[in-house]
């Protein structure tokens, strides 16, 4: 995690040994590194979701494939679209 942050301040390092579910809300418009970071600082897997999109870009998609903790989802409105988009061209 060097290469991307310098310096990782943790305000309650305890929570990273909490055993059993826990919830994380990481709410950053490119949470993309949150994700990695996350699976780095716990000893448990740390599942996140991933916008469905991201993953058609091979580059991000090799990198979430290999964390092997990304959920795609899809929100209603592109699979509204996509469906819209099918009928046109049909």
């Amino acid at each position: 995690m060097l290469i991307f942050c310098r310096r990782i301040i943790i305000n309650k390092p305890d929570i990273l040994k909490k055993e059993g579910p826990l919830l994380l809300a990481c709410n950053h418009p490119n949470s993309f590194l949150d994700a990695a970071i996350l699976a780095d600082l716990f000893k448990e897997p740390v599942y996140s979701l991933t916008r469905g999109d991201v993953f058609k870009r091979p580059f991000y998609r090799k990198i979430l494939q290999a964390l092997k903790t990304s959920v795609s989802i899809m929100k209603p409105l592109m699979n509204a679209k996509a469906s819209l988009e099918k009928m046109v061209l049909s």
